[in-house]
């Protein structure tokens, strides 16, 4: 079998080793804090082992294998980053391998300890049944974790390679408001100043199809995650509400329509984060047209979601209420065009300032360039980094964002007081006439890891798409 380490160079294994087992250790020792604290909770209820508690167990077991497969990744990246391994075709390829056969790997082992009469935590029927979906489910965002990380190795590359190269001469002059500064700067435009697009510069719309694909790749493995997770929610509600004789009400009807409706907007969100990401990997940039062609995509594929979930209605409802479905699935989901436009603009058409004080105050700088840069596309500073500064304002709404999604999280009150004590700091320098940005960021990062391991990382991602923005350009 492949393993990670064997597609890296001797000199940068064990590097990589220590980083693998310092997050074996991490991950082990909170699965096996949940495992534990969920049959706590339910000994002290006196409730017998159950399917739900077998299939709970098994989704706790599945959590932590992918919490390993990508944090393997994410070592390996880092050990490439920090030896300076260049990531080629070859290298990418020998690291999707690895973790293939590695879930392959861990799933014949579970079956064979089952079978062996050792297994502490079982593999249900249906799981059995229907082999091992999690290579499906997982490897999806295995390779966009990978091609993401190329891509970006791919721009560091151009850039230290156009380093120094000339271009047409040019004046800066920079005038800073909240504060008096002045200044002019002459000198060559480096061709890495001028490119526009790293990735084919002159097609766009082969960019455009990256992003497209990107999407796809993304949402082919976590679409179907979100949609076991809002299943199991759907299944606990009518278990629950059977055992009070609502199983086939009109009670139960509503809960379907909340939850179908939850699982549509998760899954649409989904899709639209996954677009926009593929956009700034690439360099592709969000103009109205665009943005209106991915608002009309992504609400024809809700449009289809909705159009099944109306058909789902559970046998046995009352026909009063039956008849009143459909309307109420397109009740709840609202004004969906109104609502994919907004969350486009919102990401678009959010202002880039330079990251460091968050306090709010405002620069403005002009590029007055001499000679012949015909159909050249120009920014300020190193095109690799694209840095995005969050007022007060912007840390606020993360915040709410997260309290939104806090009461929908299953946490234990340990995580619970965890994630209310990062707000509590986060809130803290906020109120500071002096707030510290890094210690903001690592207090959500902390948030985002609790949250993620509590509500699995694909409905996280998708119920917390400000926070996610937030963290993914300060990475960069």
């Amino acid at each position: 079998m492949t393993e990670i380490k064997d597609c890296l160079p001797e000199a940068a294994r064990k590097y990589f080793i220590d980083l693998r087992n310092i997050r074996l250790k991490a991950e082990t020792d909170r699965y096996q804090q949940r495992l534990t604290e969920l049959r706590v909770q339910l000994a002290a209820r006196g409730q017998g082992r159950s399917g739900w508690q077998e299939m709970e167990e098994w989704k706790y077991k599945e959590e932590l294998s992918n919490a390993l497969a990508t944090g393997y990744i994410q070592d390996a990246i880092e050990t490439c980053d920090l030896y300076g391994i260049p990531l080629t075709d070859s290298l990418c390829n020998c690291f999707v391998r690895a973790i293939e056969e590695l879930i392959n790997a861990q799933y014949q082992s579970a079956l064979k300890v089952q079978a062996e009469g050792l297994s502490d935590v079982k593999i249900p029927l249906p799981v059995r049944q229907q082999g091992n979906l999690r290579v499906r489910q997982i490897m999806p965002q295995i390779r966009v974790m990978i091609e993401k990380a190329r891509v970006e190795c791919q721009k560091k590359a151009l850039v230290e390679n156009d380093k120094g190269k000339p271009g047409s001469n040019y004046t800066q002059n920079i005038t800073q408001h909240g504060g008096v500064i002045n200044t002019s700067q002459s000198g060559n435009v480096t061709t890495h100043q001028l490119a526009g697009n790293t990735v084919n510069m002159n097609d766009q719309s082969d960019a455009i199809k990256r992003a497209r694909d990107h999407a796809e790749s993304v949402c082919a493995g976590d679409a179907e995650a979100i949609a076991q997770e809002f299943q199991l929610k759907l299944d606990q509600e009518r278990e629950q509400l059977a055992k009070r004789g609502l199983g086939t009400s009109s009670v139960m009807a509503h809960a379907q329509v909340r939850i179908e409706c939850e699982r549509i907007r998760a899954i649409t969100q989904l899709h639209l984060n996954a677009l926009l990401e593929g956009c700034e990997m690439y360099g592709v940039q969000v103009g109205d047209d665009l943005a209106k062609d991915f608002c009309s995509d992504i609400l024809t594929e809700m449009n289809k979601r909705i159009d099944v979930a109306q058909k789902n209605i559970l046998a046995g409802i009352p026909a009063a209420t039956q008849s009143d479905y459909p309307q109420q699935i397109a009740q709840k989901i609202g004004n969906a065009a109104a609502w994919i436009k907004s969350q486009i603009d919102r990401r678009r058409l959010m202002p880039k300032k330079h990251d460091g004080d968050i306090s709010g105050s405002t620069a403005q700088s002009s590029i007055v360039v001499h000679g012949d840069v015909t159909g050249s596309t120009f920014q300020q500073g190193n095109h690799n980094v694209a840095v995005v500064e969050y007022n007060e304002t912007d840390i606020k709404k993360i915040i709410e964002e997260v309290k939104a999604q806090i009461g929908i999280a299953n946490l234990s009150k340990e995580s619970s007081d965890e994630v209310a004590a990062d707000i509590g700091t986060v809130e803290a320098q906020l109120a500071s006439p002096k707030p510290k940005h890094h210690i903001i960021r690592e207090s959500l990062k902390s948030v985002r890891h609790i949250l993620e391991h509590a509500m699995g990382a694909a409905t996280a991602h998708a119920g917390l798409p400000l926070l996610m923005a937030y963290l993914h350009h300060g990475s960069k």
